[in-house]
């Protein structure tokens, strides 16, 4: 009876870890402000005016702290909202 205990505890913890992940891994509140933020970060710090699109998802990416789809979606935000411009698959900011 003690080993049924055991297991069912487990079980328990693991689906209880699985869920808690999923939750931290899909939970990027969007903010207008913080995405802005970004942006700007990413032009400073690269001191170029113009980026390659996979260099500015990199540190799109770092800087906010998440998954790369996560940062595609971020990127196609920010797209929308007009706070960058691309051409071609380079990324400038937008004026």
């Amino acid at each position: 009876m003690k080993m049924v205990y055991i297991i069912l505890i487990a079980v328990v913890l693991i689906l209880a870890i699985a869920y808690l992940t999923y939750r931290k891994n899909h939970n990027l509140a969007f903010n207008e402000a913080r995405l802005k933020d970004a942006v700007n970060r990413v032009f400073s710090e690269s001191g170029m005016s113009t980026l390659k699109r996979s260099d500015f998802l990199l540190r799109l990416k770092q800087i906010l702290g998440c998954t790369h789809k996560q940062a595609l979606y971020m990127y196609g935000v920010a797209r929308t909202k007009g706070l960058i411009v691309v051409d071609n698959k380079q990324v400038s900011k937008a004026p």
